[in-house]
């Protein structure tokens, strides 16, 4: 067989299956695009002095590996449904070999067409992109209109090595398989599938254990360890409750033989219970993206709207002084030096807050608290001491502690005990305080914290740190001019500011926010490539069997109102999987959320009804336009 004559096969091919390859194409062409644009906005000279680069570069990774998993899966219903036509070409007497050939040509054909417009569409919108993200980051950098070589090449280099593995995996199932085995390949998962109960237990073991860790951390970083775990586990166990719940389920039904011999019913589940197994991982692979969709959007929205909480908690005043303290006398010293240093600059301090504090992270046995030995840092429970004489200050308080009695604020907890013992000094707990929202930092949030105020903090711990916060009357820009002098002046120490604070946070949650917002569109799209193979597939299962239907005396309207309730059931499933998968992951997701900076749980609760309601009006129009193809399938 010539070139030529396999050229024109692969063509008459891709055109005869435009229905399934087309779609395959315009998401090739998404993905192309993405990965082109996520390249050229890191590696761009501008971007790459700001502090965006290392959330860009994530982005870069994730769109990677999310494109070779994808494509490869999409790739494999393409080739499940032409198994049939494999085979028909070696009855017809041409060798495997000849079909890898025309097989080939269409690879290149559509390798060709996908890389050649997804990177001209890249090139197209990738100034909008990098508006965007500028927009959205706060960030002053010029960004024309620019073509990235690297990001051409990066691109076709990545998609060549996907389109080269996809070619030898439908070649593996040309050869692997007798022209008898791929004339029925399509056909395969006909059998009524038997409840496996192994796979049930371990589906429900394994998302009981993901929920159980979501509910049962108490800690940041207990969520942070425990996280990547968790989502193993609710991978795997939606996949086997799909598989095997599912099945379960509809077995359930049919054993009730008041619901299942009803018309409507009957050709429902039986349809649904012949086609499970297949059907098991593509409803597992959307319930999937879809939870990942709602996770990333929520949580991006929730960090790019809370930045006023974040700056609230980290900044009472509109500047912050961290500076080492020795002793108290020390302490007036290098206040004075400081207040000096700032007249000097003609800035007036007004507003002052000053707080001694030390902090210290250990564990509780009973009611001692042990201090961990050694530099190495380990995971615990923080205690801040705080000097009693700075906190009447600054909390307009009267409190007369003697040298044996402390004041507790358990942040994340209780605290029951009379006594409080540290080191071999033990103190009388005269009460415990019930709001300290003041004195309340991002570290104190990661993890277990126990405010302490003391009568003396220098006799407790030598490691100790002035706190000052402060306003100045003066103009923003020149307030940011006079503060890095100041700045460098500090010797054991450092200051910052409330204005330049807030805009390198505008840096960093606006690019999580547009990260958030590029995977989710992508992870839409690979939803709505799922959707749409998943009806294709059912419709040309089911048209064979609804005209059998047809034939024994069945009408239109009840063979229409089966086909409704098998649509519905199967595709809703995933939807209300995924809300509660992110219902349970709450508790979890909130915690990770403290460690950039997000502080309000109710803010995140309407970060994430919104974007349940947002993403199920998406989610219902994919439906609404995918059930037409399956419709139009039937009724052929």
């Amino acid at each position: 067989m010539n070139n030529g004559y396999s050229i024109k096969l692969a063509l008459s091919n891709i055109k005869n299956h435009k229905q399934i390859i087309l779609p395959f194409i315009l998401t090739c062409i998404v993905n192309i695009c993405m990965f082109y644009n996520m390249i050229s906005l890191t590696i761009d000279e501008e971007l790459v002095r700001s502090s965006v680069r290392f959330v860009l570069e994530l982005g870069v990774i994730v769109i990677a590996f999310f494109s070779i998993i994808f494509t490869f899966y999409t790739n494999s219903f393409l080739v499940k449904r032409r198994l049939k036509e494999f085979g028909l070409y070696n009855i017809l007497g041409m060798e495997k070999k000849h079909v890898s050939v025309i097989v080939l040509f269409e690879s290149i054909i559509i390798m060709f067409v996908s890389i050649l417009l997804g990177l001209l569409t890249g090139i197209l919108f990738n100034k909008l992109f990098g508006m965007l993200l500028i927009k959205l980051a706060g960030l002053s950098v010029s960004f024309g209109f620019k073509v990235s070589m690297t990001s051409l090449v990066v691109t076709t280099i990545l998609f060549l090595f996907i389109f080269f593995v996809n070619y030898i995996n439908t070649v593996r199932h040309i050869y692997k398989n007798n022209p008898i085995d791929l004339l029925k390949g399509s056909e395969v998962g006909e059998k009524e599938p038997k409840i496996k109960w192994l796979t049930l237990i371990l589906g429900i073991t394994s998302l009981s254990i993901a929920y159980y860790f979501s509910q049962t951390t108490k800690s940041v970083f207990d969520a942070l360890m425990l996280f990547f775990v968790a989502v193993l586990l609710v991978i795997v166990g939606t996949h086997f409750l799909f598989k095997a719940g599912s099945i379960a389920i509809l077995k359930a039904l049919k054993n009730n033989k008041n619901f299942y011999y009803k018309i409507g019913n009957f050709t429902s589940i039986s349809s649904l219970m012949y086609r499970m197994k297949q059907n098991a991982v593509g409803l597992a692979n959307i319930c999937i993206l879809s939870t990942m969709v709602l996770v990333m959007l929520s949580s991006t929205v929730c960090l790019y709207m809370g930045l006023d909480d974040y700056m609230n908690v980290a900044f009472s005043k509109r500047f912050q002084a961290n500076i080492k303290v020795d002793s108290r006398e020390n302490f007036n010293e290098i206040l004075n030096e400081f207040n000096a240093k700032l007249i000097n600059e003609g800035l007036i301090p007004t507003n002052e807050k000053k707080v001694l504090k030390s902090i210290t992270v250990g564990n509780f046995v009973d009611n001692k608290f042990e201090t961990y030995k050694g530099k190495q840092f380990k995971l615990g429970t923080m205690v801040i001491f705080i000097d009693l004489n700075e906190f009447n200050k600054s909390e307009s308080k009267n409190y007369i502690l003697n040298s044996d009695e402390v004041l507790i604020y358990p942040l994340n907890g209780k605290y029951d005990f009379d006594n409080f013992a540290y080191g071999d000094k033990e103190f009388k707990v005269k009460e415990v305080i019930k709001n300290l929202d003041g004195y309340t930092t991002l570290e104190s949030r990661l993890m277990p914290t126990y405010y302490v105020v003391v009568d003396d903090v220098f006799s407790v711990n030598q490691r100790v740190i002035l706190k000052y916060d402060f306003d100045l009357n003066m103009e923003k820009q020149d307030v940011e001019i006079d503060i890095s002098k100041v700045s460098k002046l500090l010797k054991d120490g450092y200051i910052l500011g409330r204005d330049e604070t807030q805009k390198e946070m505008i840096n960093f949650n606006g690019t999580f926010f547009f990260l958030g917002i590029f995977l989710g569109t992508l992870f839409i799209v690979a939803t709505c490539l799922i959707i749409y193979y998943k009806q294709l597939q059912e419709g040309y299962d089911d048209k064979k069997r609804y005209e059998i239907m047809q034939k024994v005396g069945m009408d239109h309207s009840t063979i229409k109102s089966s086909i409704n309730k098998q649509i519905l059931i199967v595709f809703f499933m995933p939807l209300i999987f995924a809300i509660v998968h992110i219902g349970f992951a709450f508790k979890m997701i909130s915690q990770l959320l403290l460690t950039i900076g997000v502080y309000n749980p109710t803010l995140f609760i309407y970060c994430i009804l919104a974007t349940i309601f947002i993403f199920s009006l998406i989610y219902l129009l994919i439906y609404k336009l995918t059930s037409r193809v399956y419709y139009n399938i039937i009724q052929m």
